[in-house]
């Protein structure tokens, strides 16, 4: 459990990490972007005002050019058609409208109702020259609407006590505006885009990446208010990608975290889950061995009373029951000798051995001690042997080997009760089998009945006392002698179990 804690307070700390990181990463991230954000405005607003002046200077022109035409002469058609064709800022303008002072109007059911909310809201600016910048649904003659940009300069004659109204070509003030970025981007080392309020390009600087330009524009305020005005400085673009390249950075440093996290959570609750098994295990293994260690303990104790105490008579009961007592003590020894071999191995590597070993002998030697007991249930154990090399290994644990294949073969065998050892040649080497008419086994239950504490999930199994310790104890002798196993079994017909050892010499 002392892993497990260190291992819950190893994932704990990188939780703390992470946060912590996470949250000054977040900072750090914040404040970077609040200063960026405020200097792209300010730089914006900037590049704005200039635009703005731009702007106002076209409109200034156009106007003064207007008042000076309509000063200098009273015959107001010949300036309005030479306004068209001699003046330089002509084109800047679209249409004229002029009304005058006798009341007469532009001839414009649109312009007249322009010129009559400027006569509305003189009063309050005191100003002369008042400049309207609206956008207004149009209609055409299929009665398709759509939306058009209006720039409307009404300026107050005071000489001739009449009005003109200035309508702009604003495709013409787009392409002076087009000129003027052009002019001031290199110099600014801006990106700039004007756009209206749909998104439309009105007139850009270069042709722009979209991600460039990911910020929203600001809308001209005193000026052609139905564009948008969007400038970036090109040295905030590598600010941009160095900001990008540390969020990055710092994404990729959680994401490891967290995978780290996750990892030795996952080790945390899998040691835990280990643990709590072996411990469950292991309680279960004292319960059983404790029983199965009682259980010929007292027939031992009991029969050895009724000795001790003269009250049998009958020789062929004491002859009986100090056979039981033989075999009861041989049957403790075997569980006891289990217990040591299995403790004794679990941890040990393959071992080399000096001494040869004879498998036919040994298994004879394993059949007489396991006969007794398994006589008194009707058990009867065959050994079939042919000549066979000598192979190099340990005959103590050789024979417990044997023992217990045929303790297992006894023990789920309950209605065909023959058993047979077999000690044959296999190639250059030996094979010793160990068959039973059994209860058998599942085929995706056979890798796992050699793992410590297994037991298989018949029911008949579950009847049985037994800790799963004799197979795992098979596999650890097998695994020092550098054999391999085998195994045969078919469910309700039995199961054969094959040790193939390597050839050191024949016989």
């Amino acid at each position: 459990m002392q892993r497990s804690r260190l291992l819950f307070i190893l994932v704990l700390l990188i939780v703390i990490i992470n946060i912590v990181f996470a949250y000054y990463g977040y900072q750090i991230f914040k404040v970077e972007t609040r200063s960026v954000d405020r200097r792209q405005e300010a730089y914006q607003l900037s590049v704005m005002n200039l635009i703005s002046k731009k702007l106002e200077s076209i409109i200034n022109e156009t106007e003064a050019m207007v008042i000076k035409e309509f000063s200098e002469s009273k015959n107001t058609a010949k300036i309005l058609q030479e306004l068209h064709t001699t003046h330089p800022s002509s084109v800047l303008i679209k249409s004229i409208y002029f009304a005058s002072a006798s009341g007469t109007g532009t001839g414009s059911k649109y312009m007249d109702s322009v010129l009559l909310d400027h006569k509305k809201n003189i009063g309050k600016t005191g100003r002369s020259r008042i400049r309207y910048f609206r956008i207004e649904q149009k209609t055409g003659k299929s009665g398709v609407s759509g939306k058009e940009s209006l720039a409307l300069s009404v300026i107050e004659l005071k000489d001739i006590r009449s009005h003109v109204i200035v309508n702009y070509n604003i495709g013409e003030v787009a392409e002076r505006l087009k000129s003027y970025i052009k002019e001031i981007s290199e110099p600014l080392a801006a990106y700039i885009e004007i756009t209206d309020m749909d998104g439309k390009i009105i007139a850009e600087s270069e042709k722009l990446d979209k991600r460039i330009m990911l910020n929203s524009g600001k809308e001209l305020r005193s000026i052609f208010t139905f564009w948008k005005v969007l400038a970036k400085h090109k040295g905030f673009e590598n600010e941009e990608l160095q900001r990008k390249s540390k969020v990055k950075i710092y994404i990729e440093i959680m994401i490891i975290l967290s995978i780290f996290m996750v990892g030795a959570l996952y080790v945390a609750v899998v040691m835990v889950v280990n643990e709590a098994a072996v411990a469950r295990l292991r309680s279960d293994f004292v319960s059983t061995v404790s029983h199965d260690l009682k259980t010929p303990l007292t027939s031992i104790k009991m029969y050895s009373e009724l000795i001790e105490g003269g009250r049998v008579k009958d020789k062929k009961k004491l002859k009986y029951y100090l056979a039981t007592i033989i075999t009861e003590s041989e049957r403790l020894t075997f569980l006891i000798n289990n217990i040591l071999e299995f403790s004794g191995r679990e941890y040990r590597f393959r071992q080399r051995f000096s001494s040869t070993v004879d498998l036919k002998k040994t298994a004879a030697n394993a059949i007489e001690l396991v006969k007794p007991f398994a006589s008194q249930y009707g058990y009867k154990i065959k050994l079939v042997a042919q000549k066979v090399p000598l192979i190099t290994g340990d005959a103590a644990g050789l024979n417990n080997l044997v023992m217990n294949l045929l303790d297992n073969a006894v023990k789920y065998s309950p209605v065909e009760k023959q058993i047979m050892v077999e000690v044959a040649k296999e190639g250059r080497g030996v094979r010793l089998s160990v068959k039973d008419k059994g209860i058998g086994i599942e085929e995706k239950e056979i890798k796992a009945i050699f793992q410590k504490f297994y037991r298989a999930e018949d029911p008949y199994v579950k009847t049985k006392k037994g800790v799963g310790i004799g197979l795992s104890i098979v596999k650890q002798i097998a695994l020092e002698h550098g054999a391999r196993i085998e195994v045969e079994s078919k469910k309700g017909k039995g199961s054969t179990f094959s040790v193939i050892f390597k050839q050191e010499k024949v016989l």
